[in-house]
C-alpha cells in the first residue's frame, strides 16, 4: 500500500505557507533568561511560518537528559508583521536558527535605551535554506540600519554553540 501524499494548501489555494517579517521589542530580549546566551529558534508552523524561541541554558547536556539545556516551554515567540514574497514548500531546508550571544549583546549595544523593536526579514540562501537578517524599527515603525549586518545562523550546517 502506497502512502498517501498530503499537500499543503494555503487559504488562498497555493502550496506553500507564508513566511512573515517576525518582530520582538528589543527590551525583551534585555531580559535576564538571555543575558549571554544564545537563542535557538524553531520555526513554528500554522497558516504561516513564525517562530519560538529557547535560551540556551549549557552548553553540553547531561548524558540521558537532553531536556537540561533548554525549557520544555519556549521562552520567547516572534510576532508576525509582514508577508514576504518566500513560501515553505517542496525544495526548501529549514532547520533550527541560532542567534549567537555575541550577536545579541551587539544588537542590544546598538539599540542602547532606545524603544526599539527587532525585526527578524527571511532571506534564502544558495543552499536552499531559509536565515532571518536582522534590523531595527524605530518606535514609530521606521526601519534604522545597522553599523554591522547581523543575521541568524541555519544551523545545520554549522553548531548551535558559539564559534
Amino acid at each position: 500500500m502506497q502512502p498517501q501524499e498530503t499537500k499543503l494548501e494555503n487559504q488562498d489555494g497555493s502550496n506553500t505557507i507564508p513566511f512573515y517579517t517576525l518582530t520582538v521589542p528589543a527590551a525583551r530580549l534585555r531580559d535576564t533568561a538571555f543575558r549571554n546566551k544564545n537563542v535557538v529558534f524553531k520555526f513554528f508552523i500554522s497558516d504561516l511560518v513564525s517562530m519560538h524561541g529557547w535560551a540556551l541554558k549549557k552548553l553540553q547536556p547531561t548524558p540521558h537528559n537532553p531536556h537540561d539545556q533548554f525549557d520544555t516551554s519556549p521562552d520567547i515567540k516572534l510576532e508576525p508583521k509582514d508577508r514576504t514574497d518566500l513560501g515553505f514548500g517542496s525544495g526548501l531546508y529549514l532547520g533550527n536558527q541560532i542567534l549567537y550571544s555575541n550577536t545579541l549583546k551587539d544588537i542590544l549595544r546598538e539599540v542602547g535605551n532606545r524603544n526599539m523593536t527587532i525585526l527578524f526579514s527571511p532571506e534564502l540562501n544558495g543552499n536552499q535554506s531559509i536565515y532571518y537578517r536582522i534590523s531595527l524599527l524605530s518606535e514609530s515603525g521606521i526601519k534604522v540600519d545597522f553599523d554591522g549586518t547581523y543575521e541568524t545562523n541555519p544551523s545545520p550546517p554549522r553548531n548551535s554553540y558559539d564559534e
